[in-house]
């Protein structure tokens, strides 16, 4: 499997896995949320809180997001490689050993081992073809495989929970609203908002600022309209 492309599509905290936050990285969020070295209470709510966080979102992401056609193409490649390799390597028995080896498989499996001109009964060798053709016939075209969907409720509830970690940590009543960025950088200036950010780099680094920015405000919309 290809480990990248796989996680460009379900995150490091994806379904059954068991996400963890390292050491390096909870000193990272505590110094940007103001927690004091030896304030072991707050950082191991930080702890819990977050791999809490990703792990529900690891679970909501493999359920909610799929990938684009291109990506199930090159899953099935090894195989149809494999499929077609074994129907041939079956293809090239011949005399006793092939007679041999389908009067043990058959005994062995109830299934015919090689197919045969006049027989209701499927082959081994004739559902090897079958199934490399089922994988040439997955294309990028194919309806519901195009383009790939994002996790976006996924990316939108992680956002909500991550404010949410973030004022009960620094006891806030509200989450500042300033999501400008850095003309260089392209990175969040305030504090606040670089925590969003550094979040989504440890559970999922293809959520981009924008995505980040858009969903906080789309959580704290209420409270802009309470202000007003």
């Amino acid at each position: 499997m290809r480990r990248k492309e796989h996680d460009k599509w379900f995150p490091p905290g994806r379904l059954f896995d068991s996400w963890q936050l390292s050491d390096g990285d909870l000193n990272e969020l505590a110094k940007m949320l103001g927690v004091l070295p030896d304030d072991e209470t707050k950082r191991q709510k930080i702890k819990v809180g977050l791999e809490a966080l990703a792990n529900s979102y690891g679970y909501d992401a493999e359920l909610e997001g799929q990938p684009p056609a291109s990506w199930y193409v090159g899953e099935l490649q090894n195989v149809v490689v494999a499929a077609e390799r074994l129907s041939s390597a079956l293809a090239s028995i011949q005399g006793m050993a092939r007679s041999n080896l389908a009067h043990r498989f058959e005994r062995s499996f109830q299934a015919k081992l090689f197919e045969k001109p006049v027989s209701d009964q499927p082959s081994l060798e004739a559902m090897l073809t079958q199934l490399a053709k089922a994988c040439h016939q997955i294309r990028p075209l194919d309806e519901g495989l195009v383009p790939g969907r994002r996790p976006t409720n996924a990316t939108f509830r992680a956002v909500g929970s991550a404010i949410e970690l973030y004022m009960n940590i620094t006891g806030s009543t509200k989450f500042p609203k300033s999501f400008g960025k850095d003309p260089q950088t392209n990175e969040f200036t305030a504090r606040p908002a670089r925590y969003l950010r550094a979040v989504f780099k440890l559970i999922d680094p293809h959520v981009t600022v924008a995505m980040i920015a858009n969903n906080a405000r789309r959580h704290l919309r209420p409270q802009i309209t309470s202000l007003e």
